[in-house]
């Protein structure tokens, strides 16, 4: 058994078998209660760790980089750990993170947890600005073997933002798909459809992200760029005025400057648009108004008198 299921288990035992047998009640309540309160001081990270996820879950990002920073400082499991790194990045405590990422390290790893730190510190190593290490971090874990949720998700957004050729982003996504389609990793073979002007199959996928995840502002953001691309300017408009009403994640490539570029060009589109049918129109209906008055102001025809008309000639009845 590994030691750390072993350790669990020995705790539960502690806790639970002293009150299925008639003790003496210092014993019978008093042990299970020293471990309770041991493991409330010795796992307070891990309370300010869910607290800190409660947080997240209602949206209150600065209650949750609170808890966060508090559960880092006392301590975390690898998992957790990393998770709350996350956490920390988005509020740019960068510093912090950097330490938590240490602290971590320096712990004795099982199994997978080293490959696990691994790619959540690539996070931290794209944040700080170094794109291409952060790429290579996860390139190296993926040919190791490694793979999970996270990995798929985040290297395919880092091979759409860091020069990787296009069908080559699309071809990964679609394997990050089969692994495991969220909308995060949806999302990333959606934008690489864009980028290979695959725009029915954009769109398709794009759907499907918007459905399972209505906050996703990139997601709002890919389904304008196809709207504009496939000439439905009205329709680009209100996709990216939804977007700007959307929550911007700070690990995002994706500026609010920059939809508000292309929102403004497609207004500038639609105006330009508005304009030229409304001169059309003007055109026409002046055209309209000429032809009429040429027809009012030509000579009457004068209509040939029935007495010059010429006779037709009988025919012969046959007698």
């Amino acid at each position: 058994m590994k030691l750390k299921s072993l350790r669990r288990v020995l705790i539960a035992a502690v806790v639970v078998l002293p009150l299925l047998f008639d003790l003496p009640p210092l014993v019978r309540y008093g042990l299970p209660s020293a471990v309770i309160i041991v493991l409330l001081i010795t796992r307070r990270g891990s309370l300010w760790y869910l607290l800190g996820l409660k947080a997240a879950s209602r949206r209150d990002a600065g209650q949750a980089l609170k808890y966060m920073l508090k559960a880092a400082r006392a301590g975390l499991p690898v998992k957790q750990g990393c998770i709350a790194a996350v956490t920390l990045i988005k509020g740019d405590r960068i510093a912090e993170a950097e330490d938590l990422f240490t602290a971590l390290g320096s712990k004795k790893l099982y199994d997978s947890e080293p490959s696990l730190l691994e790619s959540y510190r690539a996070l931290l190593v794209w944040q700080k600005g170094d794109r291409q290490q952060a790429r290579e971090l996860l390139e190296a874990l993926r040919s190791a073997g490694y793979r999970t949720t996270h990995l798929y998700s985040t290297l395919g957004y880092f091979m759409l933002h860091s020069g990787s050729d296009p069908q080559q982003a699309v071809e990964f996504n679609l394997e990050a798909v089969d692994y495991d389609a969220t909308p995060d990793i949806l999302d990333n073979l959606a934008a690489a459809y864009i980028a290979v002007g695959a725009w029915e199959d954009a769109r398709e996928t794009v759907e499907r992200v918007t459905a399972a995840k209505p906050a996703f502002s990139e997601a709002w953001y890919h389904a304008g760029i196809i709207a504009e691309e496939l000439g439905e300017l009205e329709q680009a408009e209100a996709l990216y005025e939804k977007t700007l009403r959307s929550v911007f994640s700070p690990l995002t490539v994706l500026t609010r400057e920059e939809v508000e570029a292309r929102l403004s060009a497609v207004q500038e589109m639609l105006a330009e648009t508005e304009e030229a049918e409304v001169l059309l129109l003007e055109a026409e209906t002046e055209s309209a108004a000429e032809t009429e008055s040429e027809d009012s102001e030509a000579p009457p025809v004068e209509a040939p008198l029935a007495g010059n008309l010429p006779m037709e000639e009988e025919e012969e009845l046959p007698e």
